[in-house]
């Protein structure tokens, strides 16, 4: 059955359906048309980012529907700039004070690259490991595959919060040491 629907998903344009949920407050999953992001808002979603660099949704149609929207331009095979991520995350965080249960689904043109590379990042901003990140966004998400410039994003970041976790560690042990 499911070979039967991959060439006429083909022939017909895009799924309106499918969404993998990641955490409580993450979907993830491919570009949708106008019925699926009307399904996904019926179903709680409240933000969209778009990781797409090469096309976008339309914003009104989001506005239409009551979604927060935001574009994030990748280039496909890419991995994010350290300043989007950070600027997404901002906007999440001032999003989330405002939106109470606030539920976002990101997307790039399949949800396999882009979308899994920042759904990881964002997890793992979120104190989870990055083993367990991308096992989730796996999990959610079978089809997700990393390009080398993606995979080298997750392992630099892995590094960094590695080492900032550490640099807090000894700051914290250093400050509870006291004078002696």
């Amino acid at each position: 059955m499911t070979m039967l629907w991959a060439p006429l998903r083909a022939v017909f344009g895009r799924d309106s359906f499918r969404a993998g949920q990641v955490a409580s407050w993450l979907h993830i999953g491919p570009a949708l048309d106008g019925p699926g992001y009307l399904r996904l808002r019926l179903h709680g979603i409240t933000h969209v980012v778009d990781l797409r660099d090469e096309c976008c949704d339309d914003p009104d149609e989001m506005d239409g529907l009551g979604i927060h929207w935001r574009r994030l331009p990748i280039a496909e095979r890419d991995a994010p700039t350290t300043r989007q991520l950070s600027d997404l995350m901002r906007w999440l965080d001032a999003e989330a004070d405002e939106v109470p249960n606030a539920a976002l689904y990101l997307h790039g043109a399949e949800g396999r690259g882009r979308t899994a590379t920042v759904a990881i990042a964002l997890l793992m901003h979120q104190d989870v490991s990055q083993d367990e990140a991308q096992r989730r966004v796996l999990e959610a998400w079978p089809t997700v595959a990393l390009s080398p410039a993606q995979r080298a994003f997750i392992d630099g970041l892995a590094a960094s919060l590695d080492h900032t976790a550490a640099g807090a560690s000894l700051t914290a042990d250093i400050s509870t040491a006291g004078d002696g």
